[in-house]
C-alpha cells in the first residue's frame, strides 16, 4: 500500500506540475487573444455611424469611414466594391441590400486592414412612414432634404444631429459654436438649410410623426477633404 500511494502521489504532483506551466504560459506578459489583436486593428479605421441599426425599406443612409494610419480606404459588400471612396451612399434601402459593409485599405507597411458594419433591412409595418433624406452642397452651404410618404394625418417633423434633438428658430438658446439652420416646408417635403462655414459635419437624421405611425431616415455629412 505504501509504494502504491506513494506512485499515486507522484502521478498528481506531475499533472498539477503542467497544469500550472501550461497557466503561466497563457499568461506571459505581451501575449493577446486573437479577438484583442483584432480589435487593436479594426480601431485604426472610425466609421461613422458605428452602429446604424435597423433601417425600413425605401430610406438611406451615409456610411463614411475615416483613418489616419490607413490609406486608400474603399467600400465592399459580399466581395464586390460598391465605393472606392470614403463614403458610401445607400438610396431607397431594399431588402438585398441587408448585410455587412466592409472598409478596408492598408497601413505604410502593405498590411491590409478593415472595419465592418452590419445593416440591417425591415419592411415597414402597416402604418409606417417611408422617410428618404438626402444632401445637397453648395459652398459652404448644404441642404437636407426629408421627404415623407404614407402620412394621412397632421405630420410633424424633428431634426436631429448625432442623436441631439436640432433647434433652429430659437436663436437666443442657440450656443454660438452650434450650426445656423432653418427649416422651410413644402407639403410633405421638409427641408434642413446649414450653413458655417466647412465645419458642417456628423449624421443628421429627420424623425417623422403621423398620429402613432413613424419613421426615419439618416444621412451622414463627412468631414471636409
Amino acid at each position: 500500500m505504501g509504494r502504491q500511494a506513494a506512485k499515486l502521489l507522484l502521478v498528481i504532483l506531475i499533472v498539477l506540475a503542467c497544469i500550472a506551466n501550461m497557466d503561466a504560459k497563457g499568461r506571459q506578459p505581451g501575449r493577446k487573444t486573437k479577438a484583442a489583436r483584432r480589435k487593436g486593428v479594426t480601431s485604426l479605421i472610425r466609421v461613422t455611424p458605428e452602429k446604424p441599426g435597423t433601417l425600413l425599406v425605401g430610406s438611406s443612409i451615409n456610411l463614411a469611414c475615416s483613418s489616419d494610419q490607413v490609406v486608400n480606404l474603399t467600400w465592399s459588400k459580399d466581395g464586390s466594391l460598391r465605393s472606392n471612396d470614403t463614403t458610401l451612399t445607400l438610396i431607397n434601402l431594399q431588402s438585398r441590400d441587408r448585410g455587412v459593409y466592409v472598409c478596408s485599405g492598408h497601413d505604410q507597411n502593405g498590411t491590409s486592414l478593415e472595419r465592418r458594419v452590419k445593416i440591417k433591412v425591415k419592411r415597414k409595418m402597416p402604418g409606417g412612414l417611408q422617410v428618404t433624406v438626402k444632401s445637397k452642397a453648395r459652398g459652404n452651404r448644404i441642404s437636407i432634404t426629408c421627404k415623407v410618404k404614407g402620412a394621412r394625418k397632421p405630420l410633424s417633423i424633428i431634426w436631429k444631429k448625432d442623436n441631439q434633438k436640432l433647434v433652429c428658430d430659437d436663436k437666443k438658446s442657440r450656443p454660438k459654436s452650434s450650426l445656423k439652420c432653418k427649416q422651410i416646408q413644402k407639403k410633405n417635403v421638409y427641408v434642413l438649410k446649414l450653413s458655417r462655414g466647412n465645419r458642417i459635419q456628423g449624421s443628421f437624421s429627420c424623425h417623422a410623426r403621423s398620429g402613432k405611425a413613424t419613421g426615419k431616415g439618416i444621412v451622414h455629412l463627412p468631414h471636409p477633404k
